[in-house]
């Protein structure tokens, strides 16, 4: 069995939530958009807790986009 990633969002070292940005619409352009998160960060990594059945973790904070520790991409 597999468990699902784990996502971490922050915010100038704080975690991110959704109200918060809701409400700072100036800060949403640092982070992916919904649909960019769910096709090309969230169910990739589901694909790969599945196959090797290890965690998966996902970092996202302003511009960075981290997977199991490892730099990704700049947004």
């Amino acid at each position: 069995m597999y468990q699902l990633p784990t996502v971490q969002v922050t915010y100038k070292g704080k975690p991110l939530s959704e109200k918060y940005f809701s409400e700072h619409p100036e800060i949403q352009l640092l982070y992916p958009s919904k649909e960019v998160f769910m096709s090309q960060l969230y169910i990739p990594l589901l694909q790969a807790a599945q196959e090797s059945g290890k965690e998966q973790i996902l970092e996202i904070s302003e511009n960075t986009i981290k997977i199991n520790g490892v730099l990704q991409s700049r947004i």
